[in-house]
C-alpha cells in the first residue's frame, strides 16, 4: 500500500496554497497535532513504565520464593538427618550398654556416627553426660568453648528441637545451630544432634546463584544479587566486590540498592550502558532483602526503550512540520484560501486517524488482541502501533503466566484433603474464599459462606467457640501459626471433629487483617484413638489382675488384691465376693469386700449371713446366666430393696465364678454415687477378670488339696517300720527312711546313685539272682519271684538277711519294681526255734503288704492328680499366652496404620520394639510349655514317637546352620562342626534328635562367654556317638550327678556376670529321649574349663 506521509501531504498542499492564511491555519493544525501526539506519548510512556516495574517486582518476588524454598528445604533435610542420627545413636548405645561400661558405649556411638565424607567439618564429643553429634560444623572453632556454650544453653532441656547461637573465639562471628535433643529413659546419657545452618546454606549458595542467573524477563531483564557488604553473588560480576560501582552520572547505585533493601525493598533509578549496544540508558531496579543471609536480590530493566521510539517519531514529525511550513510560506502565499480549506480537510482526517488509533488501542488493551499495522495509513501511527503491539505481547505473556498460576492454585486447592479458607478479621469473621470441600464437611455450599449467608462461626459447635476464639486471640498477639481441634455441625444434624491449621496475616502497620488456613476432617482418627485407649485400658487392667494373682501366694491376699484392682479399673464404689452361691443354700458369706471411703460396706467379712428371698432370686439369676448380669436402667433388672436402702446401690454388675473343685462364687461391683449404664467394655473387662479369677481359684484349691494329700502319704511312709522303695530304669527313685536305715545310707546318697548302683548293697553270692529278679519286675516279665530272702551289705560293711516282697507296677509311663524290705537277720540267727515268730512275721508281712498296696494305690492316685494338675496348669497358662500373642499382633497392626506416614517417629519405633520383646518372650514361654508337656508325656508313657529312617548328617547340618546365625550369643565364641559326609541311618523320631542337639548346643553357647563350642558325630562300636563340647564355665563336681534331674540349675560364674538360666528341663528331656532309644548320656566337665556331653545311641542293627 502506498504510504502517504504528513510531510508529502503538506508539501503538495503548500504548492497549491500560499499566504498568511496557510501559515496561521497550518500552524494551528500542526500545533494541535503535536499536542495530541505529546499527550498520547505521555500516556503510553506511563503505562509502559508501570508494566515494566510490575514485571520486575514479580520476578524479584519469584527469586525470593526460590531462596526461601531452598532455605526451608535445607532446614527440613537437617531435621531428617537429626532424627536419623538420634535413632542410630540410641540403637548403637543400647547394643553396647549390655555387659559394657558407659564410656565404651559412648565411644562406640561416636565412632560409628562420625561422618565418613571428606571435607565435612563436624563435632562429635561427649561432654558432661551428653553426646554431641554436630555435622556439618564450622571449622576453626574452639571446641571446649562451644561445648561450654551448648551445655549452658541446653541446661534442663530433655526433649525437642531448639536453635542455639554460638560465637567464635574472637566473638566476631556467630553461628546458628539447629539442635534436636533426646534423653531415653533406658540410657545413662543425653543425645544432642544438629547442624550449623550457615554452613549448610553456604553449600547450596552457588547452586542457588546459578538458578537465579538463569531467570530472564522482559527485554533484557535479569536477576542479580549481592551481599550487604557489596560482594556480587549473582550476575556477570559474581565474586567481585562492587560496593563502589557507579553509573554513567557517577551515582553509586549499588550502595543505593543495598540501603533500599535494608529498608524493606523498593525501586532505584540510575543510568547504565546496556550489555548489547553499550549505549547509556535509563534503568530501574527493584531491590529486596534476604535478611538471614544479609543479601539483596534485585532485577533491572532499561525503561527508556519506548522513549527512543517516541523520540524518533517526534523528531521526524517536527522536521516535517518545519519543512512544510517553510515551503508553504515561500512558494504558496497566494493559495491561502485553498491552503485553509485543505488544512481543515487534513486536520479532520488527522483527527479521524488519531481517534481510530485511540479506539483501536483501547479495544486492543481491553481484548489483548494485536493491532493491524496496515489499517493505519500514516507511518508515524504505524510505528506507534508496532510499539503498542510489543507492549500488548508483553502484557499477554504476563496474563498467561497469571492464569497458569491461578490454575495451579485451583488444582492445589482441589487436591488438598481438606477445606482451604481465607477470611478477613473484623467485627465478624467474614469468609473471602473457601474451597468447595466445605460442602462435604458441613452440608452447605461454599457460596453461602463467601456471599455472607453463613458465617465461619456458624459451622462451629457452640461449646467450642469461646475457647477457640481465646486461643486464636493469643496467636494473633504472638504471631505464631495455630492448630486447633474442635467440632463442626453438618446440615444433617451430625457433628464432626476437624483440625484447623492456619496463620494470621498482618498489614504494614503490624495490624492483623486476615486468616489463611485448612480444615481437615479428623473424626475417624479421634474415634480410633478412643477405641485404642479403651483397648489399652482393658489390657492394662488385665495385666494388673494377672500381676495380683502371681504376686500373692495365699488365697485371701490374692482375692483381696484382684477385687480392689477390678473395682478401681471399673471406677466402682464397692466390689465384693460372695460364697457359697448354690440354689437352696441357707447362708452365705462375703470373704472379700473393697470399698471407697464414701460408701463403706457391711463390714462382716467372712461372717455367715442368712439367704433371704431377694438374695436367693439374685443367686439363681446369676448362676443361670452365661456372662455378666447388669442391674441398671438398660436391662430392667431391679436393684434389691435391701441393697438400695442400706448400701445406697444404684447400679450393680454381677458374674458367676465356677472353680473346678469347689462350689460357685459370685463376683459383684456396686455403683452408689450415681446411676450407671454398664457398657460392653465394662462387661468384657468384668467377664475376662472373672474367668482369670476362676482359674486362679481352681489352681489354688487344687494345689492346696495336693499338698495335703502329699503330706498324708509322707507321714505314712515315714512312720512305717518297713523299708519301702521303688526301682525304675535301674535306679532307686523313691525310698523311705526305714529303707535307708536298712543299708545305713542317707536318702540323698541312695537317690543319686547311677543305674544299677544299688547292687553294691547286695552280697556277691546273691547279686546275680537279685539282679535278674529286679530286671524281670522292671520289664513286667513272667516268672519273677515276689518274695525271697537275700543278704545285704550295708555301707559300713555289715551283712544282714533281708526279706523282700515286691511286685511290678506301672508308673510315670513305664514299669517299676515296688519293693518292701524287712530285716530278718535275727530270724536266721535263732533258727528253727523262731519258726513261730517267722510265721507271725509272715502274717505281719502280708498285712504290711496290703498296707503297701494301699500305699501304692495312694501313690498312684497322687501321681495321677499331679499329672492332671500340671497338665491343667500348662493348658490354662497357654490360653492367656495365646491371647497375649494375638493382642500383640493387633496392636502392631493398629500402630502401623496410625504411624504409616511417620515411620521414623521415635515413639512409634520404641513401641514396636517393646511389642517385639513381648512377642519374643511369649514365644519363649510357649516353648517352655512344650518341653514340660513332652517330659510329662514321656513320663506317663503317652508320648508319640514317629520313628522313621533318619540321616543324622542332614539333621545335624540343619541344626548347626541355625546356630551360626543366632545373634543372642556372644560374638567371641567360635563354632566348630566336625560331621563326616556319611553316617549310618538311625531309626528314630527326627524331631527328638533335633531337640537333643538343640538343647546341648544352646547350653554350650549360653555358658561360654568366649572360646570354642564344637559339635562332632561318628559311628563307633555299633553306636551313633554325638559329642558337644565347650570351653565355657564348666560344671562343679558336686553338680555332675544332678544335672539330669528336673529343674536343676548349675550356678557358675560371678554374681556380676551371671549367665541366663533356663528352666532346668532341657537335659532331663534329652536323657529321657536318649534312654528311650536304648542309649546313654555321659558328661565330663572341669569347673572353669568347659564341659563335654556324649550321647551314645545303638544303631538299628545293634539295638538288641
Amino acid at each position: 500500500m502506498f504510504l502517504r506521509s504528513i510531510s508529502s501531504i503538506n508539501f503538495w498542499a503548500m504548492l497549491a496554497v500560499s499566504g498568511f492564511s496557510i501559515l496561521v491555519l497550518g500552524g494551528v493544525w500542526a500545533g494541535k497535532m503535536v499536542l495530541d501526539f505529546t499527550h498520547e506519548s505521555e500516556r503510553l510512556r506511563e503505562e509502559y513504565y508501570d508494566q515494566q516495574k510490575q514485571l520486575m517486582q514479580e520476578q524479584v518476588s519469584q527469586a525470593l520464593t526460590v531462596i526461601e524454598h531452598v532455605r526451608r528445604k535445607n532446614v527440613k533435610r537437617i531435621r531428617e538427618e537429626n532424627a536419623i542420627r538420634l535413632h542410630r545413636a540410641e540403637v548403637i548405645a543400647r547394643a553396647h550398654l549390655h555387659g559394657d561400661r558407659v564410656d565404651h558405649a559412648t565411644e562406640s556411638v561416636l565412632e560409628t556416627l562420625v561422618p565418613g565424607r571428606t571435607g565435612v567439618a563436624s563435632l562429635f564429643r561427649s561432654y558432661e553426660g551428653t553426646l554431641y553429634m554436630l555435622a556439618p560444623f564450622p571449622g576453626g572453632m574452639d571446641v571446649q568453648g562451644v561445648l561450654l556454650q551448648l551445655s549452658t544453653s541446653l541446661q534442663g532441656v530433655v526433649e525437642g528441637e531448639r536453635r542455639v547461637v554460638v560465637q567464635s573465639n574472637s566473638g566476631r562471628k556467630q553461628y546458628t545451630l539447629l539442635l534436636e535433643t533426646s534423653s531415653p529413659v533406658d540410657l545413662p546419657f543425653r543425645f544432642v544432634t544438629g547442624a550449623c545452618l550457615e554452613v549448610v546454606d553456604n553449600k547450596t549458595l552457588w547452586d542457588l546463584a546459578e538458578r537465579l542467573e538463569s531467570m530472564r524477563f522482559g527485554e533484557g531483564g535479569y536477576i542479580f544479587a549481592g551481599t550487604w557488604d557489596g560482594t556480587a553473588v549473582v550476575g556477570p560480576d559474581r565474586g567481585v566486590n562492587i560496593w563502589d560501582a557507579r553509573d554513567s552520572e557517577g551515582v553509586k547505585y549499588i550502595q543505593r540498592l543495598i540501603v533500599t533493601s535494608k529498608n524493606g525493598g523498593g525501586f532505584v533509578s540510575y543510568k547504565q550502558a546496556s550489555l548489547s549496544d553499550n549505549v547509556i540508558h535509563d534503568k530501574v531496579s527493584y531491590a529486596a532483602p534476604v535478611p538471614r543471609w544479609r543479601w539483596f536480590v534485585a532485577g533491572g530493566l532499561h525503561v527508556d526503550a519506548i522513549e527512543a521510539r517516541l523520540a524518533d517519531a517526534r523528531a521526524e514529525l517536527e522536521q516535517d512540520l518545519w519543512l512544510k511550513t517553510g515551503l508553504a510560506v515561500a512558494l504558496l502565499i497566494l493559495l491561502s484560501f485553498l491552503a485553509f480549506m485543505i488544512s481543515l480537510y487534513l486536520a479532520k482526517r488527522m483527527r479521524n486517524r488519531l481517534q481510530a488509533y485511540s479506539s483501536a488501542w483501547a479495544e486492543a488493551s481491553a481484548s489483548g488482541e494485536i493491532l493491524e499495522v496496515e489499517s493505519l495509513k500514516y507511518s508515524e501511527f504505524q510505528q506507534l502501533v508496532e510499539v503498542a503491539n510489543d507492549m500488548l505481547r508483553d502484557r499477554a505473556l504476563a496474563e498467561s503466566k497469571a492464569r497458569k498460576n491461578a490454575e495451579n492454585f485451583e488444582t492445589l486447592v482441589s487436591n488438598i484433603p481438606g477445606v482451604v479458607y481465607h477470611s478477613t478479621i473484623g467485627e465478624q469473621r467474614s469468609v473471602d474464599f473457601i474451597s468447595d470441600a466445605v460442602f462435604e464437611l458441613t452440608g452447605y455450599p461454599a457460596s453461602d459462606y463467601m456471599e455472607g449467608k453463613r458465617s465461619f462461626d456458624s459451622m462451629m459447635d457452640e461449646r467450642d467457640i469461646p475457647w477457640v476464639e481465646q486461643i486464636i486471640e493469643e496467636h494473633i498477639i504472638d504471631g505464631k501459626p495455630y492448630a486447633l481441634e474442635y467440632r463442626v455441625h453438618h446440615a444433617m444434624g451430625t457433628s464432626r471433629w476437624v483440625l484447623d491449621q492456619g496463620r494470621v496475616h498482618y498489614d504494614d502497620n503490624g495490624e492483623p487483617v486476615a486468616f489463611d488456613g485448612v480444615l481437615m476432617d479428623v473424626t475417624q482418627r479421634r474415634q480410633t484413638d478412643e477405641e485404642r485407649r479403651a483397648h489399652v485400658h482393658f489390657l492394662e487392667s488385665m495385666e494388673r489382675v494377672d500381676r495380683d494373682i502371681r504376686r500373692n501366694s495365699d488365697m485371701e491376699s490374692m482375692l483381696s488384691a484382684v477385687v480392689e484392682t477390678l473395682r478401681a479399673a471399673l471406677g466402682a464404689d464397692r466390689a465384693w465376693l460372695m460364697y457359697p452361691c448354690v440354689e437352696g443354700a441357707e447362708t452365705f458369706s462375703v470373704p472379700v469386700e473393697r470399698t471407697v471411703p464414701e460408701f463403706p460396706g457391711a463390714g462382716l467379712t467372712g461372717a455367715p449371713l442368712p439367704v433371704d428371698e431377694e438374695t436367693a432370686d439374685l443367686i439363681t439369676l446369676v448362676l443361670n446366666s452365661s456372662g455378666p448380669v447388669a442391674f441398671d436402667a438398660s436391662t430392667g433388672h431391679p436393684i434389691p430393696s435391701g441393697l438400695r436402702k442400706e448400701f445406697s446401690v444404684q447400679s450393680q454388675l454381677l458374674v458367676p465364678i465356677f472353680p473346678r473343685t469347689d462350689l460357685p462364687w459370685v463376683l459383684g461391683v456396686h455403683q452408689c454415687r450415681n446411676p450407671r449404664i454398664w457398657n460392653e467394655a465394662d462387661k468384657l473387662l468384668f467377664k475376662e477378670a472373672s474367668r482369670r479369677l476362676s482359674d486362679a481359684l481352681s489352681e489354688t484349691l487344687m494345689s492346696k488339696e495336693l499338698r495335703q494329700s502329699e503330706e498324708r502319704f509322707r507321714t505314712f511312709s515315714e512312720q512305717t517300720m518297713l523299708g519301702i522303695g521303688l526301682i525304675q530304669d535301674d535306679r532307686i527313685t523313691f525310698a523311705n527312711q526305714a529303707f535307708c536305715d536298712l543299708f545305713e545310707v542317707s536318702i540323698e546318697e541312695l537317690l543319686s546313685m547311677p543305674p544299677k548302683g544299688f547292687m553294691r548293697f547286695v552280697h556277691p553270692d546273691d547279686r546275680a539272682f537279685v539282679s535278674m529278679q529286679v530286671q524281670k519286675k522292671q520289664r513286667n516279665q513272667s516268672g519273677a519271684v515276689g518274695t525271697y530272702e537275700w543278704r545285704a551289705i550295708t555301707a559300713t560293711g555289715r551283712v544282714r538277711w533281708v526279706e523282700i516282697h515286691s511286685k511290678t507296677i506301672h508308673i510315670g509311663g513305664g514299669f517299676a519294681d515296688l519293693i518292701c524290705l524287712l530285716d530278718v537277720s535275727k530270724i536266721h540267727k535263732t533258727g528253727q526255734d523262731l519258726q513261730s515268730l517267722v510265721e507271725e512275721r509272715t502274717a505281719a508281712l502280708k498285712k504290711k503288704t496290703m498296707e503297701l498296696e494301699d500305699a501304692y494305690d495312694q501313690l498312684s492316685r497322687l501321681d495321677r492328680m499331679k499329672s492332671m494338675f500340671l497338665t491343667s496348669v500348662a493348658h490354662d497358662l497357654r490360653t492367656p499366652l495365646t491371647s497375649v500373642l494375638g493382642y500383640v499382633q493387633l496392636i502392631r497392626k493398629d500402630l502401623e496404620k496410625v504411624y504409616q506416614d511417620r515411620k521414623e517417629d521415635r515413639a512409634a519405633t520404641r513401641i514396636l520394639s517393646n511389642l517385639e520383646i513381648v512377642s519374643s518372650e511369649a514365644r519363649r514361654l510357649n516353648g517352655l510349655f512344650d518341653v514340660f508337656m513332652d517330659l510329662t508325656a514321656i513320663h506317663e508313657g503317652s508320648a508319640k514317637w514317629k520313628d522313621v529312617p533318619v540321616d543324622p548328617v542332614s539333621i545335624l547340618s540343619g541344626v548347626s546352620d541355625s546356630f551360626r546365625y543366632r545373634d543372642q550369643y556372644s560374638d567371641a565364641v567360635r563354632f566348630e562342626v566336625n560331621i563326616p559326609e556319611k553316617l549310618p541311618l538311625l531309626h528314630l523320631d527326627p524331631k527328638r534328635l533335633v531337640q537333643v542337639v538343640s538343647v546341648l548346643l544352646d547350653n554350650a553357647f549360653r555358658h561360654t562367654a568366649e572360646g570354642v563350642v564344637s559339635l562332632a558325630a561318628s559311628a563307633e562300636g555299633g553306636h551313633f556317638v554325638l559329642t558337644v563340647s565347650d570351653t565355657g564355665s564348666g560344671i562343679p563336681a558336686a553338680d555332675l550327678a544332678k544335672v539330669f534331674e528336673p529343674f536343676h540349675q548349675v550356678d557358675t560364674g560371678d554374681t556380676l556376670n551371671r549367665t541366663d538360666k533356663g528352666p532346668g528341663l532341657g537335659l532331663t528331656l534329652c536323657r529321657q529321649i536318649v534312654e528311650h532309644y536304648g542309649g546313654v548320656m555321659e558328661i565330663d566337665s572341669i569347673e572353669g574349663k568347659g564341659a563335654t556331653f556324649i550321647v551314645r545311641i545303638p544303631l538299628p542293627g545293634e539295638a538288641s
